[in-house]
């Protein structure tokens, strides 16, 4: 059975006591990701054309290698360059 040590975080919470916002949140967390996806897309950003295509989408590559693994998904450096656009 999990037993997390004294006094770590744990979001929402588990069992009979978890939080009762949780699928509230998930379900708000959704929406809001599909109303930003459905006009805006992610690319590699060209730092305003100093790098090439393929220099960009390798630098993301390198830096997605570097993720570590946290209670959240993130970057152990900085972020790689990406920029959203509105789509077409």
């Amino acid at each position: 059975m999990f037993r997390p040590y004294n006094g770590s975080f744990l979001p929402f919470s588990v069992g009979t006591r978890g939080c009762i916002g949780k699928k509230f949140a998930h379900v708000e967390f959704t929406a809001i990701m599909v109303g930003l996806f459905r006009e805006m897309s992610i690319e590699f950003d060209s730092c305003g054309g100093t790098k090439t295509f393929e220099e960009a989408r390798q630098e993301c590559l390198t830096a997605i290698e570097n993720f570590e693994i946290k209670l959240t998904l993130g970057p152990s450096g900085p972020m790689p360059g990406i920029k959203w656009v509105r789509r077409k």
